[in-house]
């Protein structure tokens, strides 16, 4: 099974990602910590039957069909200190509802504090107004996640747990009845509350992205060289028939590869004479140093063609001139 990975293009990554996980190891002091979003398109689904629980030999039993009876859009701030949660449901998803989500936010904050938002980089977080509301409350200071990055924001997390434990098993015959299964998740969420526990440093993320990269280009290069060989397979095949006949042996190019890397010498798998074979192992390691540059490894191969073929008129075999 493939994995798709989908990186990050944001020019500012690095510093980003320093920004935020330093808002999550080393909170800054008399300020609140507040990692937002909003969960969109929440569907209240009615179940054709009810939902029959797990029992002894049997698993839980769900309808495949429903009815659809509109959506909800779920505003939370979590705060990263204590796990609490600041939530309201709105009809749709506008840079309106989230200035009213704002301003209950700050309504629910107490004033001496300095409030760090963290956000993903959604069009609603950016819109002129917004940015007025956030001129007008000067406490509020805004730490963007990096594009393709949400995961970065805490928030997300807890986005799964209402949806694992409210919404996903739930039948809801109209919008309040959802919305009123989200509150009183909310409300007892809030009254046994724990935080998350951020352990990742930034430089263990940013290491294990550079490793990703350095992945995904061997895959890249792999792949070229797969190309560039399928491009010349007819050169290709010609020569290892000829190596296979010679040395009364099929030997594939690979695992002439990781001889010449280990420094076997080929005529220990070749019957040659000594000059000729050391000359095919050099040869079979310029292919091997060659191997993702196409124009030297086409060189290489092409070099080597007429040594072969020479090798093999010398011992008999009639061989096709490359």
């Amino acid at each position: 099974m493939a994995v798709r990975i989908k990186l990050s293009t944001d020019p500012f990554f690095t510093e980003k990602v320093r920004d935020v996980v330093g808002l999550y190891l080393n909170p800054p002091d008399k300020a609140l910590v507040l990692s937002v979003d909003e969960k969109s398109q929440i569907q209240a689904l009615e179940r054709t039957q009810p939902v029959l629980p797990m029992g002894l030999g049997y698993v839980e039993g769900v309808t495949h069909d429903y009815y659809r009876h509109g959506t909800t859009t779920l505003f939370a701030a979590l705060n990263v200190l204590d796990g609490s949660v600041i939530t309201q449901c709105k009809p749709r998803h506008r840079h309106q509802e989230f200035l009213e989500f704002l301003n209950h936010l700050d309504r629910n904050v107490p004033l001496p504090l300095q409030v760090h938002l963290i956000l993903d980089n959604y069009g609603t977080h950016k819109h002129p107004k917004v940015k007025a509301w956030l001129a007008r409350h000067p406490r509020y200071q805004l730490h963007y996640t990096p594009t393709y990055a949400s995961w970065l924001n805490q928030i997300e997390r807890w986005f799964g747990l209402v949806t694992q434990q409210a919404i996903r098993r739930g039948s809801f015959r109209n919008v309040r009845e959802l919305v009123a299964k989200i509150d009183h998740f909310v409300t007892h969420y809030n009254a046994n509350n724990r935080p998350f526990l951020w352990t990742a440093t930034a430089d263990s993320i940013l290491t294990k992205v550079q490793r990703l990269l350095r992945a995904r280009s061997d895959r890249a290069a792999s792949a070229q060289f797969v190309e560039i060989v399928g491009a010349e397979a007819p050169v290709a095949k010609r020569l290892l028939v000829m190596l296979a006949r010679i040395g009364g042996r099929a030997l594939d190019l690979a695992g002439r590869a990781r001889e010449a890397r280990r420094g076997t010498r080929l005529r220990n798998a070749i019957d040659l004479d000594e000059g000729p074979t050391m000359t095919v192992v050099r040869m079979m390691r310029r292919l091997v140093h060659a191997e993702h540059r196409r124009e030297a490894y086409v060189a290489a191969l092409h070099d080597l063609a007429p040594i072969v073929a020479r090798l093999g008129a010398k011992h008999g075999g009639a061989l096709t001139t490359l």
